[in-house]
């Protein structure tokens, strides 16, 4: 996959976590209210900090995570750091099992089922093979080729002046490997 299709998917993705985290920050108070039923449903009967500050620290990392990989700076990292915000956002927000009224159900199944979606797309990004290292690696094998050829040439360089020094004489090719007659056996045999 080329550079630039990496970025164009990084740069869809990132506005999606940029404009929630700063909805969060903007609805926290609201929003506070989501994650305490949640952990009521969980059985959490008391969270370790307030929900309004999970709610605010959730959209800080969205921002800036979503920020980070939309740059493509540690877009890996990036993008499992939000699919740890994701998941837990997901279940809060989107728990269409206890909707009655069916289009409120079916509007959090879609929302569930795109968040799901998104994770999947943040998987791939975390997944994806390191580029830097693959074009280090093409250069090597590269450079690699270059040596085995040039100390070939030079070994069949140094047959040839060897059976130059001893007497013999060069012929051509045969089987992929040179052939040499002596001095005295092509003058015999040349008349």
């Amino acid at each position: 996959m080329s550079k630039l299709l990496r970025f164009m998917g990084r740069a869809a993705i990132a506005p999606v976590f940029i404009v929630g985290g700063k909805n969060a920050l903007d609805n926290s108070e609201q929003l506070s209210g989501v994650v305490e039923q949640a952990a009521d449903k969980l059985g959490i009967k008391e969270l370790p900090v307030s929900s309004n500050l999970l709610v605010q620290a959730n959209g800080v990392s969205m921002m800036g995570l979503g920020t980070a990989l939309g740059l493509g700076i540690f877009p890996r990292l990036a993008a499992l750091g939000l699919v740890g915000s994701l998941v837990p956002t997901t279940y809060a927000g989107h728990r269409f099992w206890e909707e009655s009224e069916p289009e409120k159900k079916n509007t959090q199944v879609l929302s569930f089922a795109l968040n799901t979606a998104i994770v999947g797309g943040l998987l791939n990004i975390a997944a994806a093979p390191r580029t830097k290292h693959k074009e280090v690696s093409k250069k090597e094998s590269r450079r690699a080729r270059k040596a085995e050829k040039k100390a070939a040439r030079a070994e069949r360089k140094a047959k040839i002046e060897s059976a130059k020094s001893s007497g013999l004489q060069k012929v051509g090719r045969t089987g992929g490997k040179l052939a040499f007659l002596t001095k005295c056996h092509s003058k015999c045999h040349s008349k």
